[in-house]
């Protein structure tokens, strides 16, 4: 069974999008596993659960 590793990042909430991405980016390429952004994981839930808001929150949608 591999192992699992859990941990929350505070400062994507705060600094945002433009902090979230490069950071769940940089620990893929540097750990090779699986990182999940909780900020980030938010958003998608938000948009998925409400589409229109996807307008408000990102341009990548």
């Amino acid at each position: 069974m591999p192992k699992r590793v859990y941990g929350f990042t505070t400062a994507t909430f705060y600094r945002g999008r433009v902090f979230a991405e490069p950071l769940e980016q940089r620990l893929r390429r540097v750990l090779g596993v699986l990182v999940v952004v909780p900020a980030l994981a938010l958003l998608e839930a938000l948009v998925y659960l409400k589409p229109n808001l996807c307008l408000q929150l990102s341009s990548k949608c």
